[in-house]
């Protein structure tokens, strides 16, 4: 048998990357939905704050994969999949052999079977505080549900969610234990819209009781090493509601309460919390050791292939799986470390775009709704002047976006139009992912004919991608119109790859009635002499302009234009706002930074006006006129002047930058395959890493001279934009 010849010398790299793989996929669950506990009968499974062991052993892992191949001799990543399919084949065509020692396979079979069991039965602490919820203000009388749980928030009065009728005048208790795991000085807080308090071994700590808005109170107390009794109440009473509890570790910085270690009761002694931990790595090691057998038993009857013949890893171009792997590491890698000092993560989003198809969020479509409403009203011709500027409603699309909008309006009025909006939006992103293959593979059209395996992962980058670049997901969480755009920018330029310019012309035109700054690229493809993409662009716009003029009014478009003048005049210093414009009211300090206003813009500063004007006139001559009429326009130059109209825009939200998904798609290929291959990769590479992800930690640096850091997103987009200028000489 394969397992005698080779012994342990074979079988323990194969259990260590077992083992890594294992905690991989708890840390990315774990990403996912920020700590779970799941009880299925016996079985447990419960996924809390990671611990440094598990998030060094994930980062070895995609370390190895990406970077270095062979970290742990000796197998690599692929040789440990081509060495685990090996003992897959032994273990099933010489099972004849094992079956000879019947006896004690039986013996040793029923042993650990047993003690799985009771490992999972044996529990010396119920991890999660006690929830009692309340049909009233005072925490009084039987509580309409008590249960063990986890985290301490108020999602089960979320929509859809189980007391999402009940909105006002209730009232939630959490009462157990906190283990804390050095004595020193603790910082608990609350931040809570009505009252909330919590209490720590039966002292107040936290008093932020009554009826108010959003407030947060904070208490400090010293405390011992080990066990204390913790009780956190909150309670509504009209109006909004907001709660979130929160704690601060001597030398870490302010983390979510939830992230502690919390028991529904006190134990007697401190061991049991060290028996606890000793039960986890056992049961990990028996965890491990099932899936250790699964995962042979499965590549021996799923891998039927001769070891002497190519596996399907090897048929798939050391491009895509290299792009396969890279998301492997900014998906996940990043995220599991980012989930530690941050709420929320890029994952959040993504897993709210997968769990909810249909919202309510209204980010553009509240102001649209707002503006068709307006428009009903007889003699209303300054919109603009009205809703903008005197009444401070940020409708800040030009009159012929509502021509989109306006049969939803008429179809599905209040909330249902948010929705049915929404469920669009999801639905494009979603048929993004197919133009995203689309683009990729006409991307690659120079090389061999792709084989099955090499498809397959084709799609699978689509979807991962997709599902997890932070502008994409963001803006369907927003509820924003640019999931929409998104998907139309996406189809026009896979229509300009294909040939089809008149088509990618007609999509830009329609894109342009909404995002204004994107028609520029009529005058770009006149200056190229692209006629058919100019030629589509101009008559889509003429046509949807005249639209517009007669359902709207010419008063409501030259007011737009005034409008325009107001926004680019002050901008948004928003953290968001991720332009030349942002960047500078940051740093100068001008407005409001880690929390946006609803109704004002940043207030005007000279410096800030100038320094946007100038750089966006910048952006914009260098896409129109540098190097213009050296050779014909190719993907690449296309590229480069749609993310400069973006990025010259006053206010360019980080919504806008989704844009750039399927820019990269097109573009990865040329870089990889042109004489920019290794300087071109790496710049792809930090740009991507810098544009993919929230970086919610960043924002402990908004009050800082370091607050550009909030602009990682922007200063991606630059370093993409810098590599497509050298890409506009190379043939495709």
């Amino acid at each position: 048998m394969y397992l005698s010849k080779s012994g342990w010398k074979t079988f323990f790299p194969v259990f260590l990357e077992t083992l890594i793989l294992f905690q991989l996929g708890i840390l990315t669950v774990y990403a996912f939905t920020g700590g779970f506990s799941l009880i299925i009968g016996v079985w447990k499974i419960r996924v809390q704050t990671p611990t440094d062991a598990q998030i060094a052993l994930a980062l070895t892992l995609i370390a190895r994969s990406a970077f270095v191949g062979a970290l742990f001799p000796p197998i690599a990543w692929i040789a440990f999949l081509k060495t685990l399919s090996r003992i897959g084949h032994s273990f099933l065509y010489k099972f004849r052999v094992v079956m000879r020692f019947r006896r004690k396979m039986l013996l040793y079979g029923t042993i650990f079977v047993i003690s799985t069991v009771l490992l999972l039965l044996y529990d010396p602490l119920q991890p999660g505080l006690i929830g009692r919820y309340y049909n009233n203000r005072e925490w009084q009388g039987e509580p309409m549900l008590t249960v063990r749980e986890d985290t301490i928030n108020l999602r089960r009065f979320a929509p859809r969610a189980q007391f999402a009728t009940i909105q006002e005048n209730y009232s939630v208790e959490w009462t157990g234990g906190i283990f804390i795991p050095r004595s020193g000085e603790y910082e608990f807080g609350t931040l809570s819209d009505d009252g909330s308090e919590i209490q720590l071994d039966g002292h107040l700590l936290v008093d932020n009781r009554g009826d108010h808005g959003l407030i947060e109170r904070t208490g400090t107390i010293s405390l011992e090493r080990g066990f204390h009794a913790i009780t956190i109440r909150y309670m509504q009473g009209v109006g909004e509601a907001g709660f979130k509890a929160f704690w601060r570790v001597p030398g870490h910085s302010r983390a979510t309460l939830s992230r502690a270690y919390l028991v529904e009761s006190v134990p007697k002694s401190v061991s049991a919390y060290w028996l606890e931990l000793a039960r986890e790595l056992v049961k990990l090691v028996f965890i491990v050791a099932w899936a250790s057998l699964a995962l042979l038993l499965v590549s021996g009857a799923l891998m039927p292939v001769p070891p002497t013949q190519p596996y399907w890893w090897e048929m798939i171009s050391p491009l895509t799986r290299n792009l396969l792997l890279f998301c492997l590491f900014c998906a996940i890698g990043i995220n599991v470390v980012l989930v530690q000092v941050s709420d929320v993560t890029t994952l959040f989003y993504s897993r709210f775009f997968v769990t909810t198809p249909a919202h309510k969020f209204a980010d553009s479509w509240s102001h649209m709704y707002t503006a068709l409403d307006y428009l009903q009203e007889p003699g209303r011709n300054v919109m603009y002047s009205d809703l903008l500027i005197q009444r401070h409603d940020k409708f800040q699309y030009p009159p012929s976006s509502l021509l989109f909008v306006q049969p939803l309006y008429r179809l599905f009025p209040g909330e249902r139009f948010n929705a049915v909006a929404n469920l669009i939006g999801w639905g494009s992103i979603l048929l993004s992912i197919f133009v995203i293959f689309q683009i990729y593979t006409l991307a690659l059209r120079a090389a061999a004919p792709p084989s099955k395996s090499e498809i397959a992962t084709r799609w699978l980058l689509s979807i991962c991608y997709t599902l997890t670049f932070y502008p994409v997901v963001k803006s369907y969480h927003l509820g924003q119109i640019q999931a929409w755009l998104y998907l139309w920018f996406a189809c026009a330029l896979w229509a300009w790859m294909a040939g089809q310019k008149e088509i990618s012309g007609v999509l830009i035109g329609l894109i342009s009635m909404i995002k204004p700054q994107l028609g520029l690229l009529l005058l770009w493809g006149m200056i190229r002499k692209e006629w058919r993409f100019a030629a589509g662009i101009a008559i889509t716009a003429a046509v949807m302009l005249g639209i517009s003029i007669y359902a709207y009014g010419w008063g409501n478009l030259f007011d737009y234009l005034h409008a325009v003048s107001y926004m680019g005049k002050f901008g948004e210093s928003y953290h968001p706002n991720q332009s030349v414009n942002g960047v500078l009211h940051r740093i100068l300090f001008n407005g409001t930074n880690v929390r946006g206003h609803a109704f004002y813009f940043a207030p005007y500063h000279p410096i800030v006006y100038w320094g946007t004007t100038l750089s966006s006139l910048l952006l914009i001559g260098m896409a129109l006129f540098w190097n213009c009429r050296r050779q014909q326009a190719n993907v690449a130059d296309f590229s480069l002047a749609a993310l400069s109209f973006t990025m010259a825009s006053p206010i360019a939200w980080e919504h806008h930058y989704g844009i750039l998904l399927p820019i990269l798609a097109a573009i990865v290929p040329l870089a990889a395959s042109s004489s920019l291959k290794r300087s071109g990769m790496m710049l792809l590479a930090v740009a991507y890493i810098g544009c993919c992800n929230y970086y919610q930690v960043a924002n402990l640096l908004a009050e800082t001279r370091w607050n550009f850091l909030q602009s990682t997103l922007f200063f991606g987009a630059l370093a993409i934009l810098l590599l497509l200028y050298r890409l506009r000489n190379v043939r495709e």
